[in-house]
This record gives C-alpha cells, structure tokens and sequence, in this order.
C-alpha cells in the first residue's frame, strides 16, 4: 500500500550486506544465527560496517519477521549531506521536527517510514530508522 499523501518513490526496504545477503522488512530474518548477536528481545545487532553504518540493529516480531532496522551512523557521518541525499532519493520529508535536543526527518509510504534522526546531547548521535509499517499495525 502507498500513501496517496507520498510525493516521492517507494521507500527502499532492505538492507544490503553485501556477500553476506539482504535484511528486508516483512520477510523472516534467516540468517540470525550467522550474521550477529542478541541484542534483546526481538532485537538481534549485525556485526560489521555496512553502506555507511557502523552497525544495524535487527527488530522482529514473535514469527521472526523483521520489523524495523535501526542503522547507527559514526561521529564522521554529516547529517546535512545525509539529509540531502536522502530528500533527492524519496523526494520532500512528510515531516521534519527539531529542537534543542534532537532533529527527526521523516518519510512514509504507506507501507514503509524511514526516519533520519540526529541527537545534538550528550554524544551528538545520528541514526536512521527503517521500519515496515504492514507489521507494526
């Protein structure tokens, strides 16, 4: 399903980790026990650096399917230019909040929502949030 309200492209819904495979939202996250550690319940962290990332972690739901991606970005990482190739790949944000302590950056599709978030204290984060949005319903 796609958002009538959505002026860009789908929203991409896989993380590509190369020779090692694909993670994508909805479908079973087969290789658990290869790729990673527990990271909690439901929550699984992919070892290694990845398009960017100096990690992603994994949520799935009680049949294993992935549910969101969370990619954690190094102190290296510029938000603006980030920001900027990410509005030339799915067009305007559907909402782009800031304040004193974080700013989010949204899009949605209907089926998908990326968020690229930045925190500005204590240790000036960025990460950005892909999540499926048919399992989280």
């Amino acid at each position: 399903m796609v958002d009538a309200d959505h002026t860009g492209p789908a929203i991409f819904r896989y993380a590509d980790l190369g020779s090692r495979g694909h993670i994508v939202l909805g479908e079973p996250l087969r290789q658990r026990d290869r790729l990673g550690v527990d990271a909690g319940e439901n929550a699984y962290h992919v070892l290694g650096w990845y398009t960017g990332t100096e990690g992603i972690t994994v949520y799935s739901d009680e049949e294993n399917r992935v549910t969101a991606m969370r990619f954690e970005y190094g102190p290296e990482q510029d938000f603006e230019v980030q920001l900027a190739e990410y509005t030339t790949l799915l067009g305007p944000p559907d909402r782009h909040d800031r304040n004193d302590e974080v700013e989010t950056v949204m899009w949605s599709d209907g089926a998908t929502q990326f968020e690229l978030v930045r925190r500005f204290e204590p240790n000036q984060e960025s990460y950005s949030v892909l999540r499926d949005l048919e399992t989280n319903r």
